[in-house]
């Protein structure tokens, strides 16, 4: 874990005729998961919400940033607020970091020191974009109440057979439940920068009963049409960490 405001990158990628993969001139995504006291966190939000989402806000007119958001941790490991951003390129988003950083420690230092105090520590992340059920401009923009996260310890030797199980075994599945009474989106993200989760596997969804009685329904499928798949993914990703977010905020643009 660091110490201090730094945000990191997640990418993600232009679409596909059915579902998106990624591609060279990929979106990115500045994020932030931080480990936070939990009789202050409310705190925290008050932070986002009053400084430094008027700062995201205010790098939209420029397209520097596409869309924004905070999650909240509402079952899973020790992270329990993640703040993000979305920029077109990586160009955009080292401008409005900067931009962001410079603003949040000098303008609004006291908002910067109160939002240390309460979330002491936090680890980064860069994720580059490898599939989705929806467009890259909207992978991070249309999001429903509740979302889960599989965060994947992989051999880095042979984590990008795992994306191609993903593209080709896992992929046509999780398509068969997106809709009503069902999942609204799914994506897989590859490490790019940060610590020991090599994949990621986001669903979002209407609730978190939802979500999860779609995720045992994915997996039931899964053994059912793909166990050889499934017996190899988890050979290559051996463990992992999942978390239920609540999706606090969310805006692309003023939305």
């Amino acid at each position: 874990m660091k110490r201090g405001f730094i945000i990191a990158a997640v990418a993600v990628a232009v679409l596909a005729p059915t579902w998106a993969w990624a591609q060279d001139d990929a979106a990115l995504i500045s994020a932030i998961y931080y480990v936070c006291d939990q009789t202050r966190q409310a705190e925290a939000d008050e932070v986002v919400r009053d400084v430094l989402g008027p700062m995201f806000e205010s790098h939209m007119p420029s397209g520097n940033i596409t869309a924004w958001g905070m999650i909240g941790h509402h079952a899973g490991g020790h992270w329990r607020r993640a703040v993000y951003f979305v920029s077109p390129n990586l160009g955009a988003l080292m401008d409005a970091r900067n931009a962001v950083v410079e603003e949040f420690l000098g303008e609004h230092r006291a908002a910067a020191d109160q939002m240390q105090s309460v979330c002491h520590t936090h680890d980064d992340y860069i994720w580059q974009h490898v599939a989705s059920s929806v467009p890259a401009e909207d992978v991070v923009t249309d999001r429903p109440t509740a979302g889960f996260s599989m965060y994947a310890q992989c051999d880095p030797a042979r984590e990008q057979r795992a994306d191609e199980l993903m593209q080709t075994a896992f992929a046509p599945v999780l398509e068969r439940h997106i809709g009503e009474g069902g999942l609204n989106s799914w994506s897989w993200w590859a490490h790019h920068t940060g610590g020991k989760y090599r994949r990621l596997l986001v669903m979002d969804g209407a609730d978190h009963k939802t979500v999860m009685m779609t995720r045992e329904a994915i997996v039931n499928d899964l053994r059912a049409e793909q166990p050889e798949a499934l017996s190899e993914l988890n050979a290559i990703c051996g463990s992992h960490t999942d978390y239920n977010w609540d999706i606090m905020m969310s805006s692309s643009g003023g939305e």
